[in-house]
């Protein structure tokens, strides 16, 4: 028998391991076993070989704690001398050292008493919370990216220490992993933050501004953690080789760039900096080599911020809701607004933007819009940032400020900066010059030197000879055998992280698009329901022309919907992307376009509604179903499956060009195939919103009784219930599956 001694002011008790001991808590104090009522707040029970507090989800006593920490899991192992407290009265469970000798009750057989052992002191705590500074957790990061209990680090009962995921996600070398052991030198990240196993505990402090934290005391020998927030992160590549094509873009590349360091990486064109660039984002695999990023060997783009070349930002945004949205979306899910309002400010501030916080975007400069693009990875603290020819387009004097920022910014944040670039005239700004030559060499990577240094006349003699072709050709390889990776990009299934904020940003950026866009939203939908009120006196009465003014109505809806969306990605593809990479899936930025489209369609199917029906009759009731409320319906899902489409088509363009003729062709097979103007077959057309929203009005208004002579029996059209709920499940379902197919292709084109 394995007993439990508790003791509870003073008083000991002993729990027996055959059955679980309730807990609870009266008059601020604890009461154990038989004196606690069966409704307190858990129990305490033995399981397997070890005992443990088991915590109920409703509500806990004032000032619970364990080992002076508060509880916050369900289940807590307990070891020698550990102390709860509610308040200040203790209750102290005392694992027994090892199963005693005795039998349990009702046994026969020697029985056997342990005798009295002096409790044993862990001097380290069995759980520490990684989570974000401010929190209260045990080891506390200056990321903010990071959770409130972003992972735990635990000892188990031979002495070993792991770490686990706790509400965040946790990479392990690279790779998603729910727990791992924490051998010494394996490289942990949390958020953007890389945590190195080393000889020693941290037990807690903030880290951030410092480089390390103060070690725990330990009875044994446990692994330490080296924090990458408040030094940068490292990068090491080792002998990178990339050909696409059989083309070789790098060759045996090998750079070490240190951590806080600013880095400019110049060449000529077709040098390969674009290819290193890539590599470091993740979106080139080495075929040979490796890559590896705080230590640890790089399997995704979660480490790394990057500012592209192209200011891609929303003109009709403020400078103030540009860094806020950016913010949110780089920031975890537990964030505070007034925490995002207050890194928002601090950047304004560096930035020399405050005064212009509640400008537009498409009033700023050039030099201006620049800084607010490197803006939106600066409100996320970044560690390494990585920047694509930053001073492009802008004149000496703005070059020189843009470089000056970058060398102060990763002082202050301690962020690693590597800046590709054309430029050689502010290179004083720089801790390190890394110089590719055609055919992806690496020819300098050192302190910045003057081109007389490396025996050249200028810049510009050192660029010409660097774009010779090196005398060697294309080195001969191939990809390596793929490796079991997990995505960088692995969440669970419920994981709605960036959509609060891109819906947001969605229904803003549709309330700012000016009078004439949203008046050309209202203009097609309206005037295409009176061309429908004029073509017949009759309405959807039933007459010789009701299967025209319905062709009209399903035509316009569909128009209308896939108008919304069908420029929507090709557009804003770039923006997006920066999205995606800094960790929100495609399938969200899709998602949060579908929904704010989705809840415009609604509001264009009830004004196409409101106006026909107020210059004419509509069909006549049946099923129950109110005239109004069927043309209402259908008009709503012929408006929202055709947005899916407009989606799944903007997804497929490279260009607006591309977008606009896949538009046309989808807008010709709406109208012509709608099965109005001639028999057409319903398996052939199931995927046309028109057609089956047609199919859907007719059969409530039963069109094949009333048609005129000469128009032709249409099986959708069938009155029944049978066909209307069918017609209604096959739009839902182009709906459905466009935006879905719409998301895969975006994320697949991203991920090249």
């Amino acid at each position: 028998m394995s007993e439990l001694r508790v003791l509870v002011d003073g008083t000991e008790l002993r729990l027996s391991d055959t059955k679980p001991h309730p807990i609870g808590a009266a008059n601020g104090r604890l009461h154990v076993g038989d004196a606690a009522d069966a409704g307190g707040f858990g129990y305490l029970v033995f399981e397997i070989t070890s005992w443990f507090l088991h915590t109920k989800t409703g509500p806990r006593p004032a000032g619970l704690r364990l080992n002076g920490r508060p509880i916050t899991r369900l289940v807590e192992p307990l070891s020698d001398d550990d102390e709860l407290t509610i308040g200040d009265r203790p209750a102290r469970p005392a694992p027994p050292r090892r199963p005693a000798e005795s039998a349990g009750p009702g046994s026969s057989g020697p029985r056997t008493k342990t005798g009295p052992t002096a409790p044993r002191r862990s001097a380290r705590p069995r759980t520490l919370t990684i989570g974000r500074v401010g929190t209260g957790a045990d080891i506390e990061i200056a990321d903010p990216s990071v959770r409130a209990e972003h992972a735990y680090l635990e000892v188990d009962t031979s002495g070993r220490w792991w770490i686990r995921e706790g509400s965040g996600r946790l990479f392990v070398d690279g790779k998603r992993a729910m727990t791992a052991v924490a051998d010494v030198g394996t490289v942990f990240v949390v958020g953007q933050t890389a945590l190195t196993a080393g000889p020693e505990l941290l037990s807690g402090g903030a880290v951030g501004d410092g480089r390390t934290a103060s070690a725990a005391t330990t009875a044994v020998a446990a692994p330490g953690l080296r924090i990458s927030a408040g030094r940068g992160l490292p990068i090491d590549l080792d002998g990178v080789t990339v050909i696409r094509g059989g083309n070789t873009l790098l060759d045996d590349v090998s750079l070490h760039i240190g951590a806080g360091e600013v880095v400019a990486v110049v060449g000529p064109s077709g040098a390969g900096k674009s290819s290193l660039v890539k590599v470091l984002l993740g979106e080139h695999r080495p075929d040979r080599g490796t890559v590896r990023i705080g230590g640890g060997e790089a399997a995704g783009r979660h480490q790394v911020r990057y500012v592209p070349q192209a200011d891609d930002l929303y003109p009709s945004l403020t400078v103030a809701e540009t860094l806020t949205f950016a913010a949110g979306f780089r920031a975890a899910p537990d964030t505070r607004p007034e925490e995002i309002g207050k890194r928002v400010d601090t950047v304004l501030g560096w930035l020399s933007l405050t005064g212009q916080r509640d400008d537009q975007i498409a009033t700023l400069s050039g030099g201006q819009r620049r800084r607010v693009s490197i803006g939106l990875e600066l409100v996320g603290d970044p560690q390494l940032l990585l920047l694509d020819e930053p001073t492009s387009g802008l004149d000496l004097g703005k070059d020189r400020d843009i470089m000056m920022r970058l060398h102060n910014i990763s002082r202050s944040l301690h962020c690693t900066v590597v800046v590709v670039t054309h430029s050689v005239t502010h290179l004083e700004y720089v801790d390190k010059l890394v110089v590719m030559g055609r055919g992806g060499v690496l020819w300098y990577a050192g302190p910045p030197v003057a081109p007389q240094d490396e025996g050249h006349a200028s810049w510009a003699d050192w660029m010409v000879d660097l774009d010779v072709a090196p005398d060697r050709g294309p080195r001969a390889g191939r990809r390596p055998a793929p490796r079991r990776v997990v995505s960088a990009t692995a969440r669970p299934a419920l994981n709605v992280r960036g959509l609060p904020q891109a819906l947001l940003r969605e229904a803003l950026l549709v309330a700012r698009r000016g009078w004439k866009s949203l008046g050309g939203l209202v203009a097609l939908p309206f005037c295409g329901a009176l061309l429908a009120i004029f073509a017949s006196g009759d309405g959807l009465r039933p007459g010789p022309d009701m299967a025209q003014v319905l062709s009209i109505l399903t035509t316009v809806a569909a128009l209308t919907g896939a108008a919304l969306t069908y420029l929507q990605l090709v557009h804003d593809r770039a923006v997006l992307q920066r999205d995606w990479r800094i960790g929100i899936t495609a399938g969200r930025l899709v998602s949060a376009k579908a929904l704010v489209y989705g809840a415009v369609s609604l509001l264009l199917a009830a004004l196409v509604t409101a106006t026909y029906l107020g210059g004419r009759d509509g069909p006549p009731a049946a099923f129950g179903i109110a005239p109004g409320l069927a043309l209402f319906a259908a008009m709503a899902l012929i408006m929202m499956s055709s947005m899916g489409l407009g989606l799944l088509v903007s997804s497929f363009a490279r260009t607006l060009e591309q977008a606009v003729t896949l538009n046309t062709l989808l807008a010709v097979l709406q109208v012509a195939l709608n099965g109005a103007l001639f028999p057409v077959s319903v398996w052939l057309t199931w995927l046309l919103p028109s057609r089956l929203g047609l199919g859907l009005i007719a059969a409530y208004a039963d069109l094949n009784s009333v048609r005129p002579p000469g128009l032709h029996h249409d099986p959708l059209w069938a009155h029944g219930a049978v066909v209307i709920p069918l017609s209604v499940l096959g739009m839902v379902l182009v709906a459905v599956w466009s935006v879905v197919g719409a998301a895969a292709k975006t994320e697949r084109g991203w991920r090249g």
